[in-house]
């Protein structure tokens, strides 16, 4: 396991990506506090772009050759418990691409003109929340609702998310 000093890499790295972001487009010092229907547009880019590309990027690391698995991908998998900080325990390369695939919503609301402060804190603190909520081995939802309606273990981002889709997809190599 890493020390505990490096858990936090992936906050900073993301607040430099953020901070060149403003440097490079200006005018997003200017965006308003509040905007309601850019969290609808984020929702809807989120569902239509991000989502399937961060399955496709997940889907290459564990592609069948197993080199970008082994020189990239295995160090999130090295936690033996998954604990939340497993969610942000990946390489430099890792966490850019994951940046790049964060920002898709928000460039799509302030294409559409409605981005907003309140938008990029929320999306980025909701999209870091849920990816942590996903790897804290204890589950948070009622196992009644799964078995009530069980398509929604693939729908809901919680360990049971994690356990039924993604390691069912790609199972881990034998240590």
């Amino acid at each position: 396991m890493l020390p505990h000093i490096c858990r936090d890499n992936f906050l900073i790295l993301h607040a430099l990506m953020a901070a060149a972001a403003l440097c490079a487009f200006p005018s997003l010092r200017h965006l308003p506090a509040w905007d309601g229907r850019g969290f609808a547009v984020a929702l809807v880019a989120h569902a239509a772009a991000t989502e399937p590309l961060s399955y496709l990027a997940h889907r290459a690391l564990h592609g069948s050759s197993g080199r970008l698995y082994a020189r990239y991908h295995s160090l999130h998998h090295s936690s033996r418990v998954p604990q939340p900080f497993t969610a942000g325990l990946a390489t430099p390369l890792e966490h850019v691409a994951l940046g790049a695939l964060m920002s898709l919503p928000l460039a799509a609301a302030r294409a559409a003109g409605c981005a907003s402060v309140a938008l990029a804190f929320a999306y980025v603190l909701a999209f870091d929340s849920l990816r942590a909520m996903g790897h804290c081995n204890v589950e948070v939802v009622p196992a009644s609702l799964f078995r009530a309606i069980p398509a929604l273990r693939y729908v809901l981002y919680t360990p049971t998310y994690v356990r039924a889709l993604i390691l069912s997809l790609w199972p881990l190599p034998a240590r």
